[in-house]
């Protein structure tokens, strides 16, 4: 009986048979694992490349409101854990949301360009180019919160921090890029 008040309330309250209740409920198990670890791979993959402690960061002039390395970390496992609930929320209630597809491919997009700003700005040292390019990453977090908030307003205000954290990152990249050159 928990199981089923589980399911009907984690799939948005549609009533199934047994039998498709049992599918939905192993497909469900199996995402509580596999969403949170692409997550984790996108960020242990935009780690690899993220070096506050090298020679290159260290000399970069940086403006006062430059948040510690320690705080960085913790804002963005924070950041990371609330991408995981809004994703599982999202998947689990929006199967048949007809732009269902279209916002995973969004999903893997921002994993790509969430990636792609720590290969660029700490991985590359392209200072100027990462601050075009996570302007991309912001406006895919803003598109994310429209499509995910269409059936979930929950996993949307969950992205909310998301982007509230890529624009402040944003403006202390442009920052950091005008004080260097």
């Amino acid at each position: 009986m928990v199981i089923k008040n589980l399911l009907y309330n984690l799939t948005g309250g549609f009533a199934f048979s047994s039998k498709i209740r049992h599918y939905v409920y192993m497909k469900l198990k199996i995402n509580y694992f596999v969403i949170p670890m692409l997550v984790w791979l996108v960020a242990w993959w935009g780690g690899q490349f993220t070096s506050p402690d090298t020679v290159w960061y260290q000399n970069l002039l940086k403006p006062d409101f430059t948040p510690p390395g320690w705080f960085i970390g913790l804002a963005w496992t924070v950041l990371f854990i609330l991408i995981a609930g809004a994703v599982l929320i999202f998947y689990n209630q929006s199967i048949r949301y007809k732009n269902f597809r279209l916002t995973l491919v969004m999903l893997v997009l921002n994993g790509f360009l969430n990636v792609g700003w720590s290969w660029l700005f700490f991985g590359q040292q392209m200072i100027g180019l990462a601050a075009i390019e996570i302007w991309l990453l912001f406006f895919s977090i803003i598109y994310l919160i429209i499509l995910i908030g269409r059936t979930s307003r929950l996993a949307a205000v969950l992205l909310a921090p998301y982007a509230v954290w890529v624009m402040f990152a944003a403006y202390l990249n442009f920052t950091i890029w005008q004080l260097n050159f």
